[in-house]
């Protein structure tokens, strides 16, 4: 069983990685 803290941080790390591609796309255009 996965803990709540250690889903949480992992959809931290994606939406980190989310909005760094974000604003990759966003200076690039």
């Amino acid at each position: 069983m996965h803990e709540t803290g250690n889903v949480l941080k992992d959809i931290e790390q994606h939406i980190m990685t989310i909005n760094g591609l974000m604003d990759a796309i966003a200076t690039s255009a």
